[in-house]
């Protein structure tokens, strides 16, 4: 881990609310691997100094631990010089400065400028996707890491699915994830920080074609060959026997994300993909209900910046106090958890061994699709606790083992595909195995 740097790990926007999670994941992660993490040096970022000392302050009294002496560092993402400053005192900067797609790529140009490593929690597939285009080619040269959705956007599903892959017993051909929320007795908010950054998502979709043109023509270039089956998107809710609720589409970034890892790991590892589709579930005919009412008001105020901005103002009225801007109480997020469910389908050995060109990749097996495998990740609430889990162990993985990851803008499951990173989830409350593996 040497380096001329002043710091290996400097947090930028550590004064949030997401921020408190973040700085009390690193630590505990460093008391917990002290023999490892020892000689990690590091520093807090933000506007505001006053601000840090005071989040240093929470963080300090609830761990009983002195941080007085940690280095605080004003940055702000309206002063480039400011960020480029930081950028270059520090091996990696994890950023928590959201909504990324206002102020993430301001960041991230400083640290491909400075020649640092770059980790941030977005789930914005227009940011995510637009920085692969215009950074990756950069990074790759300067031999930096830049990894976006490093949350539970979209570690568990993306990690999930390599680790499916993995230990199924064949071919997989493709996958099915089922995410749920388990909400504690006194319910649970989601900060509007989440709910701005889809009503942008949503505001903007109509860009995210071109921008997925330009990604699949300038960055990931080997065109992965058509599968004869075609694994089906479900529009419509539905009930599955595996599944215990509803399911219906899941807007989130898991799909994106996992279909870059198939391009970029198909490219560059000559691995099979697969394809995958991504759902919710939630718990009871109610509960559905509620979802499909809140969507129908999201699309209907969303379609006018006059409606968007109403939303974003008063969320909790417009979404029956589900969004809020405090976001939810400690007690909510300690007694939440989440569950991501990952069913796929694949051929077994005893396929693949009758196939005739059973090495080569692009040609699959005549035969359907004949052995399933199921695989669970869970944890604890996903808003905050998850994430920060994710976001710590990722960076600390970098800082630990960037010698086995790619270098460029990645997906988690291409860039850590090869380190300890699991191991490393699974020593902080996070659960990652096969429940079911069944042949026809």
């Amino acid at each position: 881990m040497t380096s001329t740097k002043e710091f290996d790990v400097i947090i930028f926007g550590a004064t949030g609310f997401t921020g408190f999670y973040v700085l009390r994941e690193l630590l505990l992660s460093l008391e917990q691997r002290n023999h490892e993490y020892q000689n990690l040096k590091w520093a807090i970022a933000g506007r505001n100094e006053q601000k840090m000392s005071i989040k240093l302050n929470e963080v300090g009294n609830e761990l009983n631990k002195n941080l007085t002496d940690v280095t605080k560092i004003v940055a702000d993402v309206s002063n480039s010089n400011s960020l480029l400053e930081m950028a270059r005192r520090s091996r990696l900067i994890i950023n928590c400065v959201g909504p990324y797609c206002h102020y993430g790529r301001p960041v991230v140009q400083a640290c491909v400028d400075a020649g640092t490593h770059h980790i941030d929690i977005s789930g914005e597939p227009n940011y995510i996707e637009a920085m692969a285009i215009d950074y990756h080619h950069q990074a790759k040269e300067k031999g930096i890491i830049i990894l976006s959705t490093c949350g539970w956007d979209s570690i568990p599903c993306d990690l999930g699915v390599h680790f499916t892959k993995q230990q199924f017993l064949g071919r997989l051909h493709s996958v099915e994830t089922f995410v749920t929320t388990i909400p504690g007795s006194e319910g649970y908010k989601i900060n509007t920080g989440t709910l701005n950054s889809a009503i942008n998502g949503y505001r903007t979709m109509n860009q995210l074609r071109a921008i997925r043109r330009r990604l699949y023509a300038e960055v990931l270039t080997k065109k992965i060959p058509k599968s004869r089956t075609v694994l089906k998107r479900k529009i419509a809710p539905f009930t599955r026997s595996e599944i215990s609720g509803w399911n219906v589409e899941f807007p989130g970034s898991d799909r994106s994300v996992v279909q870059r890892t198939q391009y970029y790991n198909y490219e560059h590892f000559n691995e099979p993909p697969l394809q995958i589709q991504t759902y919710f579930t939630v718990g009871s005919f109610t509960h559905l209900i509620g979802l499909i009412v809140f969507a129908a008001m999201f699309a209907l105020m969303t379609a006018t910046s006059f409606g968007a901005r109403l939303l974003s103002e008063y969320p909790e009225f417009f979404t029956a106090g589900a969004f809020s801007k405090k976001g939810p109480s400690r007690t909510q997020i300690e007694s939440t958890r989440f569950r991501t469910t990952i069913i796929g389908r694949g051929w077994s050995k005893r396929v693949l061994e009758q196939q005739q060109n059973k090495d080569d990749i692009d040609v699959e097996p005549d035969e359907e699709p004949d052995e399933t495998i199921m695989v669970q990740v869970s944890g604890k609430d996903p808003g905050y606790m998850a994430t920060s889990t994710c976001l710590v162990q990722a960076g600390l993985t970098i800082l630990m083992e960037s010698d086995k990851i790619p270098k460029g803008v990645l997906t988690p499951a291409s860039a850590f595909r090869n380190t300890q990173l699991l191991e490393r989830l699974r020593e902080r409350d996070f659960k990652i195995d096969v429940v079911q593996s069944i042949g026809n």
